[in-house]
């Protein structure tokens, strides 16, 4: 028997999409990627747990030679 009714596949509950556009708001409304990125600069430890949690899980490679932060941030290495 087909499945009918409700949500198509791919479609936010509305609760989750009510939340993301809240925190879409407050962000706008504390200053955007400006503010971020001075609160990143006050604190980047809590920043980059954070952006750790942020990177798709499952990607692997290897690096080869020294590889700073600044370079993987700027993406100015390259993969071998």
């Amino acid at each position: 028997m087909p499945k009918t009714g409700g949500r198509q596949k791919g479609t936010p509950n509305k609760t989750t999409a009510s939340v993301k556009e809240g925190l879409m708001l407050a962000f706008a409304e504390l200053g955007g990627v400006a503010a971020l990125t001075d609160w990143a600069r006050s604190n980047p430890g809590d920043f980059y747990r954070i952006w750790v949690r942020m990177l798709p899980h499952g990607v692997k490679g290897e690096i080869h030679g020294h590889v700073t932060l600044e370079d993987l941030v700027a993406g100015s290495w390259e993969a071998r």
